[in-house]
This record gives structure tokens, C-alpha cells and sequence, in this order.
């Protein structure tokens, strides 16, 4: 794929090594090939291999690596000990760095990204989120507002933002590959500079995901991720897995918590649930895993599925600001309209932010009780509350209206996960509550008072860099199977059809063509397969088909053609593809078919009025499902199998 950051790599020095590092070795067994792609090994896995996590964040990104030098048999707690958090960033020793970039010139010379940005430059934050939905209509937005505001300001000097040309994409792009770069020279400083240049020391690259993302944001999420982490950065790269935050916060947990959950009852054949609420602000994630064996480590699955619920802070916020438009006095509604239209930088808006503001820390400190909610909220000039004073008291009353929604939906989600976990025969001994919101004081004892009548115990884990740290251990294997990569599909697959005649005929006659006339492509070649097992990427295509009333007797077959194309491009001139495709043909009597499903149509001839033909018309269902490797095609009409076969992706 084409580099979207558009950066021209400087040549790379491979000259000398830095830091601590390694005797020079001899070429390995692996074999790297291309990126984000399936590789064969020669021989076994190499005992040498490099493990990085990254975790690109709303706000902020992690990036954790491990050096995997002490092979497959070695004690995994001195693994998990050499885990290391990217912390040396420019200007600045942080466990993450702001996901922030500027595209403004500097005078200073500063990197323009991350905490390396000057106090006046025009700062792009928010990039992940950006990619969830274009962002050029708020540029526009915000260019109609810099003519708008050098209109009344003759004197003002407003350019066009050199940012306007820049899609999510390649924003997000930008600063990754800043991210990469940093990464690169402290792999060179701390571990060795030839471990990146050399080919014997595969490099896997682990990136986790909001888990609510959907599968089209991930592919979008990939080609940045593809663009950013290169082969000629990083010319060792073997592998790109994704993982969701959830799943990563849970690989953490469980280890880091292990010797606590065998306190609560964890053996074999039990499950515990993670419930992670620091991946979204308004949304908790639930996950439940089984476990195959606890010593010497954890070796667990999961189970179910992903289970989400509405629970955090914004929710929160959410129902103060209900309350506080009802306790208002009537003659500020009008100032209430316009905070909910006014532009983030108004008056009226830093107003309720600085109302906001006071909220937190009694929203952050509530624990149930009365006489501990503190002073009451004081109030802008222009605001009184429903007693006419300026400022809002808040009872205990209150602020549980407030986190009993949260809660409720919490306790839903736990419940059926436990109810999931007990049908599958691992019942619920623990549960991992992750993350700031369900460890708040209020809601964590709720959370208990649920699980003791359910006899489940609870663990609270604050969240610092679990999700980086979870995701090398997902790449390292030790704790779920299998470990599988990002995968792209090697070959095109469309559907073909032949001239109106030979609809009307069964398959058997094929008119001596060897390529149809016609072919609808429903998978490109290079597309992304991620490996979720229950999450197979399904396309349905339908078809009218057109039969003789003959050709539904028993035992007369039709069928419908598969086209596999391995070429770069397909093009319409079939003949000179006859070289590079293969067709998959999916055979089924007519006769299956019920006759409810069958549409009989006479026609008239236009030269003799006599002349009718009669024709059924029949709709068929072609599904296309892929996964991993394997690409499963069925035919089906009115909800009945006709017909189903798997075919391999691999190269041939």
C-alpha cells in the first residue's frame, strides 16, 4: 500500500549498535516476507522475536515492547517483568504521549507532535476519533468561521488552515508515524540497532481497538496503521495483530491478579469476568473467559461474547445538567438555549464548563452519604437556582439519580455474563472490575452488594497502561489461542454469469465457454480478514435466475459459478484473464426448490399471437463468508441449502 503520509524516508543507518546490545548472531530459521500478509517459516518459530503494543488512544498513546530473548520454555513471570512502557518521549518522560499533531511552522524547532508542540500553533487532537467519521465538514466549518470572523475584523489576518487537505486518515497517519519513528530509535538505544536491521528478528506488532468499533473503521484503522509502521521503517515487521481494548485490559488483568483470584475460588474450569469502563467514557465493556489450567500460569479463553453497557462519567455529567435545567430559576432558560448552540469558545459555553468544573470533584468524591457532599456549587453571574440564590445545593439523593442509571446497566451486563459463563459449564467465581468508573468509591460498593448475592467476588484494578501491557501478552501467546495476524485475501472472487440463453438451460450445457460473460466481483483482492472466529465477514449477493418449467424435474441440475482471479486488477477482457482464473462451480437440483419460490411467467411473441412461453423465475441467495484463510460459499433459496462449498485463499 501507498505511503498516506506522503514522508520521504531518509536512508537508514545500520552501521554500529547502541545501547545494550546483542552478540551478532547468524541468519535464523524465519523468513520475512511482505507486511500484514501470511508468511511461511522454514523450520520452527525463532527464540528470538520482538513483541510491540500499541494503544492509540483518544487523547493519549501507549506503546509497550518486550525483547523476547529467553525462549519458549523460560519462567513467564521474568517475561512479564521485561515488558517495557515507552516513556523517553521529546521534551517530556510521560507512560504516554498526547495523540496530538500540528501541521503550523515552527520558530523553535520543535517536532510539532506530541507533548513537542509550540504554545501558538493550531493543534489537531482527537485523531482516532476522527476516524470514525470524516472531519472535513468541521474544517469547512471552521474556515467559514475565520472569513467570518476577518469580516467584522478588518484588521485580522486569517490564511486557510494547511491542515484542509488533510483527510483523518492522513492525520492520523502523520502522527503514527512520529510514533514509529521514536520507537525505532529506542528499540536502537535499548535493545540494539541491529535487531531492526537484521533478518532474523521478527518484529510483531500488536494494536488494539475501541472494542465498539465497527469493522469498517478497522479496515480504515489498518491502512493507517499499514502506512505508519512500514516495512522500510521497520524492515523486520512480520506480523500486525488486532486486538480489542477489552481483551487487552483482560489479559493483564488476569495475570497481575492472579494469585488474588485463586484466593476467590479460580481453578480449572471456572470463569471470571473483566469489566473494563476506561475504554469509553460512556460505555463499559464485559468480558467473560474460562480456564483451562492456573499453574505455573494462567492458561485461559474467552467465552461468549463481547457485552457492553451504557455506564461512565459523561452519562453522569449527563444527568446534572438535566438537574441543573430544572433547578434553574425560569427567567435563565433562554441563557440554557443558548450554552446548547453556542460555539465551544463562547461565553455562555466557558460559563458551564466552569460549572462543570465545580461538579467534578463532588461527582468524584460521592460515596453514598449525606453529610459528605461538601459545599454547595457556586453559581456564574447570571445563573441563580431554584431558591433564587447563586448557587446549587446537591443532595446524596441527587447524585444517586444521577449514577443509578450507570449502575443499573452495570449489574444487567454482569448478570448475563454470569448466566452466560454458568451455561457453558464454567460458572462465575470472580469479577475484574478495570477502569476509574467502576472502581469509584459509590459504584464499586454497588457493584459488590450485586456480586455477593450472586456469590461472585470482586477485584478492583486501576487502569495504567494495562491495555499495552495485555497486548504483548496476547502477542506473545501466553495466555489465549490462537494468536492469529491481520491477513489480506490473495486473490479476487466475483460471481459469473453467461448469456440470457444459457439461464434458461441446465448447467450441463455450457456453450464450450471457459470464461462467462459477465462477472460481479464481491471481494477484492488485498482486502483485510481480520481472524475473529465468531465475527466472519459475510456478503449476500441475490440473484434472479430464469429456468423451463422442464428443467425443475428430479435430477436436473443447475448451478451457479464462482470466479477466482489471482491478477492485480480484473479487467472486462475475460480472454486474456483464461490464464490466471479458476471457477468454482456449486451444483443443485431444481427440484428443491418448493414451488412457492417459483414464479411462473408467460410471455407473448411479437410476430404470432399464439405463441406463449411459459418461464420460472427463481430467486437465489449466493452468500460469500470469509474467514481466516477459508472462503465458505452457499446457495440457498427461500431460507433452504442448495448448495455449499470452502475454498482455501491460499496461493497456489
Amino acid at each position: 500500500m501507498a505511503n498516506l503520509t506522503g514522508d520521504v524516508n531518509s536512508p537508514m543507518d545500520t552501521s554500529g549498535s547502541s545501547g545494550s546490545a546483542l552478540p551478532p548472531m547468524p541468519p535464523g530459521e524465519s523468513t520475512v516476507t511482505k507486511q500484514g500478509g501470511s508468511r511461511s517459516n522454514k523450520g520452527p518459530e525463532p527464540k528470538l522475536r520482538l513483541v510491540v503494543a500499541l494503544n492509540f488512544g483518544a487523547t493519549h498513546t501507549s506503546v509497550a515492547y518486550l525483547f523476547d530473548h529467553r525462549g519458549h520454555n523460560a519462567n513467564i513471570k521474568q517475561k512479564i517483568g521485561d515488558i517495557r512502557i515507552l516513556e523517553a518521549w521529546p521534551c517530556h518522560k510521560s507512560a504516554s504521549v498526547p495523540s496530538e499533531i500540528s501541521y503550523s511552522p515552527t520558530t523553535r524547532g520543535r517536532r510539532q507532535w506530541g507533548y513537542d508542540i509550540d504554545d501558538g500553533a493550531q493543534i489537531h487532537d482527537s485523531l482516532r476519533l476522527r476516524l470514525e467519521g470524516s472531519s472535513m465538514y468541521q474544517e469547512l466549518v471552521s474556515l467559514h468561521d475565520l472569513v467570518k470572523e476577518a469580516a467584522t475584523n478588518p484588521g485580522l489576518s486569517v490564511s486557510v488552515p494547511p491542515s484542509l487537505h488533510k483527510s483523518p486518515e492522513l492525520m492520523a497517519a502523520d502522527f503514527l508515524r512520529k510514533v514509529a519513528e521514536h520507537l525505532r530509535d529506542e528499540i536502537d538505544s535499548n535493545v540494539g540497532r541491529h535487531v531492526l536491521v537484521t533478518g532474523f528478528i521478527p518484529l510483531d506488532l500488536v494494536v488494539s481497538y475501541p472494542s465498539l468499533w465497527p469493522e469498517v473503521v478497522k479496515r480504515r484503522y489498518f491502512q493507517v496503521i499499514e502506512s505508519a509502521f512500514d516495512v522500510a521503517l521497520l524492515p523486520t515487521l512480520r506480523h500486525i495483530y488486532f486486538l480489542a481494548e477489552a481483551e487487552a485490559v483482560s489479559q493483564w488483568c488476569v495475570w497481575s491478579e492472579n494469585e488474588c483470584l485463586r484466593e476467590h475460588g479460580i481453578r480449572k474450569g471456572t470463569s471470571v469476568i473483566v469489566c473494563d469502563s476506561e475504554s469509553s467514557s460512556m460505555k463499559a465493556i464485559g468480558t467473560s473467559h474460562a480456564f483451562d489450567h492456573i499453574l505455573p500460569g494462567p492458561k485461559f479463553r474467552k467465552i461468549g461474547y463481547l457485552a457492553r453497557a451504557d455506564a461512565g462519567w459523561e452519562l453522569v455529567e449527563t444527568g446534572f445538567e438535566s438537574l441543573f435545567v430544572a433547578r434553574l430559576h425560569s427567567t435563565d432558560l433562554r441563557q440554557v438555549e443558548l450554552l446548547k448552540k453556542s460555539d465551544p469558545d463562547s461565553i455562555v459555553r466557558s460559563r458551564w464548563n466552569m460549572i462543570r468544573q465545580r461538579f467534578q470533584p463532588i461527582m468524584h468524591g460521592f460515596d453514598g452519604i449525606e453529610n459528605r457532599l461538601g459545599w454547595p456549587i457556586m453559581l456564574p453571574k447570571g445563573f441563580q437556582g431554584d431558591n433564587g440564590h447563586g448557587w446549587l445545593a446537591l443532595s446524596s439523593d441527587d447524585l444517586k439519580g444521577m449514577f443509578d442509571p450507570s449502575i443499573r446497566a452495570l449489574i444487567h451486563m454482569l448478570s448475563d455474563q454470569i448466566e452466560l459463563a454458568d451455561h457453558a459449564g464454567t460458572p462465575a467465581k470472580a469479577i475484574i472490575l478495570s477502569g476509574r468508573f467502576v472502581n469509584h468509591i459509590y459504584v464499586r460498593k454497588q457493584l459488590e452488594d450485586f456480586a455477593s448475592t450472586r456469590r461472585v467476588g470482586v477485584v478492583g484494578v486501576e487502569y495504567s497502561g494495562d491495555s499495552s501491557r495485555g497486548s504483548v501478552l496476547h502477542g506473545l501467546g501466553l495466555s489465549t489461542t490462537p494468536v492469529l495476524p491481520v491477513t489480506k485475501l490473495a486473490h479476487h472472487y466475483g460471481i459469473g454469469y453467461y448469456d440470457s440463453n444459457h439461464h434458461m438451460q441446465p448447467s450441463s450445457s455450457s456453450h464450450g465457454r471457459k470464461m462467462p460473460d459477465l462477472v460481479e466481483w464481491i471481494f477484492a483482492k488485498g482486502e483485510v480478514v481480520f481472524p475473529d472466529a465468531d465475527k466472519a465477514r459475510t456478503e449476500n449477493i441475490r440473484i434472479l435466475r430464469r429456468y423451463k418449467p422442464e428443467d425443475c424435474a428430479p435430477g436436473r441440475m443447475s448451478r451457479v459459478v464462482v470466479v477466482i482471479y489471482g491478477g492485480n486488477t480484473p479487467s472486462g477482457d475475460f480472454q486474456s484473464l483464461e490464464q490466471q482464473f479458476r471457477s468454482l462451480n456449486l451444483e443443485f437440483d431444481l427440484s428443491f426448490i418448493s414451488e412457492d419460490h417459483r414464479r411462473l411467467v408467460t410471455t407473448k411473441s411479437r410476430f404470432f399471437a399464439k405463441s406463449k412461453s411459459s418461464y420460472l423465475d427463481v430467486e437465489l441467495s449466493v452468500t460469500f463468508s470469509v474467514s481466516l484463510s477459508l472462503i465458505a460459499i452457499s446457495v440457498s433459496c427461500g431460507g433452504k441449502l442448495l448448495a455449499e462449498k470452502q475454498v482455501s485463499d491460499k496461493d497456489e
